[in-house]
């Protein structure tokens, strides 16, 4: 089996998080977040990590004037 380069799963990533956490609700934005690996209790609620993608993702968006994670 092949090992993803980081180029892939950076792609991997904008892809299958960005992406969906963009387009979804706010409440479903946490449920998202959730199926990240290493965002579960007790090491990260879920809640808390939606918290820090809304700041990343608005200094991003401000930083490098983009309108969304697919054109970044």
């Amino acid at each position: 089996m092949e090992s993803k380069t980081k180029e892939r799963i950076i792609e991997d990533l904008r892809i299958r998080f960005w992406t969906r956490w963009e387009k979804a609700k706010e409440l479903d934005k946490p449920k998202i977040v959730s199926e990240l690996s290493g965002v579960q209790y007790p090491s990260m609620p879920p809640i808390l990590f939606n918290s820090y993608c809304i700041d990343l993702y608005d200094y991003l968006r401000k930083k490098y004037k983009f309108d969304d994670m697919g054109e970044f």
